[in-house]
């Protein structure tokens, strides 16, 4: 009745720790399938590691403010 009694609170304490750690697990897969359904619709230029911004304007330090 004893052990029964220790399983019951190493049980108690554990499920927790497991419970967080499979949300975590949970919230990353999911981040993980939300970025790549979010480079899918940039394109293949996207998925190949193009930095050029998406909506076509230059980011600084590209040719912005300059004036010729």
């Amino acid at each position: 009745m004893e052990i029964l009694g220790a399983l019951l609170v190493v049980a108690m304490v554990l499920v927790p720790s497991l419970t967080r750690l499979i949300n975590s697990m949970a919230y990353r897969i999911k981040a993980q399938g939300k970025a790549e359904i979010i480079r899918a619709r940039r394109g293949p230029q996207a998925a190949k590691g193009d930095k050029r911004p998406v909506s076509g304007r230059r980011a600084e330090g590209e040719g912005a403010g300059v004036h010729d």
